[in-house]
């Protein structure tokens, strides 16, 4: 066991690194429990609604250039040891995004506010907070491309508890609402800022300079995440569109409360993407080392985390009792359905940088786009006649279908074209 671990390339720096992204992405969850735990279902309902409408914009033009620009700045590092020509395209993409953000709030802003049960001045709020999390997923990304892992980490632990310091203390002095909740998404986003200029020396990403290869290289790549996002984002938080339509605003918040923890769940298995990405981009043809990805860091990674989501579906009804009490009853089973969908995603992240790295994008893109496909058709078939059950069940039926097309492809395209032959493990 110790020398599958000792060759599992820095197998114990994963686990570090880990530890402090579980403890960070802990703490986020944390935000929603609370709020779920002050709101009324109905209230938190709406503030579920309002958290997918910023989660849809990030997914659009934010999520997109993340990998593109981890990948263009290793390679650049790698050549020149700077990636201030990377570093620019990705503040021009930044600085876009955040204005079209502003151009569609303003357009849009009515039908948000109906969408989201929420009125006029609310819908600024959100704004802002989906500016602080841009921020945070840039600087985040950042780190991640100058191979600075466990800064990463740190940021997103920075984040997530300085969030919930200010929503506690708000808690204290005001009611909690809303409104708060996404402002305190942007003043969190300050204290990165200041980690940013402290931990990365300037001379990395400066002078700014624009290349216009390296922007078509990152635009080519973003344009089909921002299909593929978009439609990973409609598997994530679609379920809410056609629950909106069929159920009421208690029943959303009741589902949701289930669907913030698998979602934490998930986010927590992109930690393997995270990782690996920079490792994946620099070794994809080193035959041994791919080959040790495949088998002994997926076994143990999987067995550990098959595990902890086993132990979560055992512990999560007594939990979700003790806390909520009858509130949010019907809970518990929605979290089951959706936690054996972790499980499935879990042993699928390890295709994901691989699949990047070998410019196999579109075939993401396309099969998220079919399991969006399948997962909403699902949700307007169930529904309406089992109600929130039959959107965790959809969602569930997603992810199998994105399990079965992903190892597929693996085992039909991708191992030779790593191996160049049919390796039997």
């Amino acid at each position: 066991m110790q020398k599958i671990i000792n060759n599992n390339f820095d197998f114990r720096n994963l686990i570090k690194f880990s530890f402090i992204t579980i403890i960070g992405q802990g703490i986020g969850i944390f935000i929603p429990l609370i709020a779920a735990k002050i709101f009324l279902p109905e209230l938190f309902g709406s503030f579920s609604l309002s958290l997918a409408i910023s989660l849809f914009f990030l997914a659009l033009l934010i999520n997109p250039t993340q990998t593109p620009f981890i990948i263009s700045a290793v390679n650049e590092k790698n050549v020149s040891n700077k990636i201030n020509k990377t570093f620019t395209i990705q503040l021009i993409f930044f600085i876009i995004s955040i204005l079209i953000f502003l151009l569609l709030f303003i357009v849009f802003k009515k039908y948000i506010a109906i969408f989201t049960n929420t009125n006029l001045t609310t819908i600024w709020f959100i704004y802002f907070g989906l500016v602080g999390i841009s921020i945070k997923t840039n600087i985040v990304s950042l780190f991640l491309a100058l191979n600075k892992k466990f800064h990463s980490a740190i940021v997103e632990l920075i984040f997530n508890l300085f969030l919930l310091i200010l929503i506690i203390i708000a808690q204290f002095y005001i009611p909690l609402n809303i409104n708060i909740i996404f402002i305190s998404y942007l003043i969190s986003s300050l204290l990165l800022i200041l980690y940013f200029f402290i931990f990365i020396k300037k001379d990395i990403y400066t002078p700014l300079k624009f290349n216009l290869n390296t922007f078509k290289v990152m635009l080519n790549f973003a344009k089909w995440q921002i299909f593929g996002l978009s439609a990973a984002y409609l598997v994530n938080w679609g379920d809410n569109i056609v629950l909106r339509i069929y159920t009421n605003l208690n029943d959303i918040g009741i589902y949701n409360l289930s669907y913030q923890i698998f979602k934490t769940v998930i986010t927590a298995t992109y930690i393997i993407n995270s990782y690996y990405i920079g490792f994946v981009t620099i070794n994809i043809k080193n035959k041994e080392k791919m080959i040790n990805y495949f088998t002994n860091t997926r076994k143990i990674i999987f067995i550990v985390g098959f595990l902890g989501i086993f132990l979560l579906i055992i512990i999560s009804p007594i939990l979700l009792k003790f806390i909520y009490g009858n509130l949010y009853s019907d809970s518990a089973n929605i979290l089951i359905i959706l936690m054996l969908g972790a499980i499935l995603s879990l042993y699928n992240i390890f295709y994901i940088p691989v699949f990047n790295v070998l410019n196999k994008f579109k075939f993401i893109q396309f099969s998220l786009i079919i399991q969006i496909l399948i997962n909403l058709s699902l949700d307007f078939l169930l529904v309406p006649f089992i109600g929130i059950s039959g959107a965790a069940i959809s969602t569930l039926i997603g992810y199998i279908f994105i399990f079965i097309i992903y190892e597929w492809y693996y085992k039909t395209k991708i191992k030779k074209l790593i191996y160049n032959i049919n390796p039997s493990f």
